[in-house]
């Protein structure tokens, strides 16, 4: 069994490979015509650097080109290749931490040493990439290559820097990926990220939306590729993984533009199911990740419960949350998310409209308690202002904002709350 299984991966890994050893930065060979320009004499002689494996030569001279004409997507290409190469960045190597037998994340088993590898090569050059990038979306470049050439190698490198962080994150090895058979739906399981930085969460959430994109721009390439990061897809059609997949990658895109457009917010959109109030409203993970504005708030997928209590419904379109659960022998067993005084209330557990469809129809994606709860307008109809100076006062024996005050100024769950509620609020803040 052992042994079919290793014969599995590594015919995975050679059709994935196969496919980037063309025109990828992952294949160290490739001649390029010279012409009588410096900029083409430059990167001809940059590609028999990269042949003779001088690739610190080769980064020069490309370097160089780009400098002459950074119109010039032959030069960028190659200088992503020879960054590539003075790392030592493999693509079977990757594939092969991609996944181990037991579905785990691969990385958490190789040493400290190779993992620093991995990320500073990573990180390097994807700053080549991603400026290439940029310059072909914008239409800054020559076009002779583009994005969709490169968005399987791409992949590789964006997944694996989330591997790495998520290796980071992570005592007990958790991936960040499944695949729900069921409806036909990537999970992804946020609250992995607790454990980190903000600053390294929001890198993981950009890396994960960046892989997103490369999907939808070269999706034959590219899917192979995130199939390999994700346990529970071996008996899966491609036609089920696929509309899966894009299912959740706009979603994905869009909780990336989220973060980079709130950045003094961030945190209260990546720390999952931690069990506190992150946003200011006195609510206590009251968020589910689907898109939408679940309390009234005025804000979307913030202070969100994990992606354990979520029970989808198979759609080929979009990501569809049919309901919620609460995991046994989780904190949501004794958790009393709107302070109401009652723990495992059905209210914090059932939408106001249980059918997803329903929901869109009504524009109404509110949990039923909700509904039990108002929220006051901050100055000029700000509906986030207040709530964040709630959230920031957190000091208990410096407090600005007094629960009368947040009562008044806010609402939300913060209605409910007794004195000694507040007090406790504070608890593990400072």
């Amino acid at each position: 069994m052992r042994l079919s299984k290793y014969v599995q991966f590594f015919s995975l890994a050679a059709m994935i490979a196969t496919s980037v050893v063309g025109c990828n930065i992952f294949n160290p060979t490739g001649k390029e015509r010279i012409d009588d320009s410096d900029t083409d004499a430059l990167i001809y002689e940059g590609y028999i650097d990269i042949q003779k494996a001088e690739y610190t030569r080769a980064a020069l001279n490309f370097s160089k080109a780009i400098h002459n004409d950074s119109a010039n997507s032959r030069a960028w290409y190659g200088l992503a290749k020879a960054v590539l190469n003075q790392y030592g960045l493999n693509v079977f190597e990757m594939l092969k931490y991609a996944k181990t037998e037991n579905n785990t994340n691969g990385f958490m088993k190789m040493s400290d040493f190779e993992v620093e590898k991995y990320r500073v090569g990573i990180d390097t050059v994807l700053k080549v990439v991603d400026q290439f990038i940029e310059r072909d979306t914008t239409g800054k470049t020559d076009k002779q290559i583009r994005f969709s050439t490169i968005a399987n190698s791409y992949t590789i490198l964006q997944l694996t820097n989330v591997a790495i962080l998520v290796r980071k994150a992570s005592s007990d090895a958790n991936r960040m990926f499944n695949f729900d058979g069921a409806s036909n739906q990537i999970t992804i399981e946020w609250s992995n990220l607790q454990n980190i930085t903000s600053a390294e969460a929001v890198e993981t959430v950009n890396s994960l939306a960046a892989s997103a994109q490369a999907l939808k721009t070269d999706p034959d390439n590219t899917f192979p590729i995130f199939r390999s990061f994700i346990s529970g897809v071996d008996t899966v059609s491609d036609e089920e993984f696929k509309s899966g997949t894009m299912a959740v990658s706009d979603q994905i895109i869009e909780m990336s533009e989220t973060l980079n457009n709130n950045p003094e917010r961030a945190d209260i959109f990546i720390k999952v199911g931690n069990g506190i109030d992150d946003d200011g409203d006195g609510c206590i993970d009251e968020e589910v990740w689907d898109g939408q504005d679940n309390d009234g708030d005025g804000e979307v997928d913030e202070d969100q419960r994990p992606g354990s209590v979520l029970v989808f419904k198979t759609h080929w379109v979009k990501r569809a949350v049919a309901s919620l659960k609460i995991p046994e022998g989780s904190i949501y067993e004794t958790l009393d998310i709107d302070k109401n005084g009652t723990a495992m209330d059905p209210n914090e557990w059932e939408f106001l409209y249980a059918e997803p469809d329903d929901r869109d129809a009504n524009r109404d994606h509110r949990l039923k308690f909700a509904l039990n709860i108002s929220f006051v307008p901050g100055p000029g109809g700000d509906m986030v202002q207040n709530k964040e100076l709630a959230r920031r006062d957190t000091d208990i024996n410096n407090i600005h904002y007094d629960l009368a005050w947040r009562k008044a100024n806010i609402g939300g769950c913060w209605v409910n709350y007794t004195d000694v509620d507040f007090l406790n609020w504070f608890q593990g803040r400072n």
